[in-house]
């Protein structure tokens, strides 16, 4: 049900990258470094710049019952780990579990790479082939950085008459006290030696 494979090792070209990585079970932070520092645990975007004007994407994908992330390991080296969730779903060949691509237009990359995984996976649409919605033609405020979790009337009042005063009125409102908070983030983060090395990718 986890597996552990190898991917690869940055080219010695390699210059910064960029990654996002799942810092709890729901949330995702970004991440910058250069080859020489470790890429986090349980990212789930990564591009690098690998010199001579190419661009490296890697997009870990879901599949076939199997979730797959990225783990910096020492030297630029890059492992995928694989897992189902469930002990009793195992398998030995995962045939959707990351996409990579390359280019000189990191923006045109994206767009592409995207584009492909959306093909590929059939569960769900790139932005441009989307309506959006109406929300977002408004400024909006999200109370989670002003209050975390102490969210209380007086101060959302306060804050919306602060954001009205400065001439940015907030024309949409998001109370976050942040509800999803849990206790199980140790339990879902694998050691080495829980994850098996003998499949592949």
């Amino acid at each position: 049900s986890q597996h552990k494979v190898r991917l690869g090792t940055l080219p010695a070209t390699a210059g910064r990258w960029l990654s996002c990585a799942r810092q709890k079970l729901w949330w995702m932070s970004p991440d910058v470094g250069s080859r020489d520092d470790v890429i986090p645990p349980e990212t789930q975007f990564f591009l690098a710049d690998v010199g001579e004007g190419m661009y490296v994407l890697v997009l870990p994908l879901v599949g076939n019952s199997f979730r797959t992330a990225l783990w910096g390991a020492e030297k630029g080296a890059i492992d995928v780990r694989l897992e189902s969730g469930d002990p009793a779903v195992k398998t030995k060949l995962v045939a959707t579990s990351v996409l990579i691509s390359a280019g000189t237009d990191p923006f045109l990359l994206l767009e592409r790479a995207f584009a492909a995984a959306a093909d590929r996976l059939g569960t769900f649409r790139i932005r441009a082939e989307k309506q959006l919605p109406p929300s977002l033609d408004v400024f909006g405020w999200c109370t989670w950085d002003a209050f975390y979790s102490a969210v209380e009337p007086q101060g959302v009042k306060d804050g919306l008459r602060q954001l009205a005063a400065g001439g940015t009125p907030s024309r949409m409102l998001i109370l976050d006290d942040g509800w999803q908070s849990t206790d199980n983030d140790a339990d879902y983060r694998f050691s080495d030696s829980e994850v098996r090395g003998d499949v592949g990718a």
